[in-house]
């Protein structure tokens, strides 16, 4: 698995949407995407966010000590639907 971009913006319908948490009209704390690697396509939704830390870099802190789950359905028709939607603008890959 390569890289994950975070990606900030989809659009529907002609209409442009926020994919950034934060409050107000135009955020969303929601977590989807699709796998971009490989020949088999997964939709991808999950609840937990990209942060955290590995390798005793306090791996308890931030979302790690939440925990989460997230969902891969491997379908090509979905993961197109999903991809389309949240085309759009992206932020750098997480570190």
């Amino acid at each position: 698995m390569g890289p994950a971009p975070a990606i900030t913006t989809g659009s529907f319908g002609g209409k442009v949407f926020g994919l950034t948490g934060g409050s107000g009209p135009n955020y969303n704390h929601a977590k989807i995407g699709v796998a971009t690697s490989g020949s088999d396509r997964y939709a991808i939704f999950g609840d937990m966010n990209q942060q955290g830390a590995l390798g005793g870099q306090k791996c308890w802190s931030s979302q790690n000590g939440r925990g989460g789950l997230f969902y891969a359905v491997k379908d090509a028709g979905l993961a197109q639907s999903v991809a389309d939607l949240i085309k759009g603008d992206s932020a750098p890959p997480a570190k």
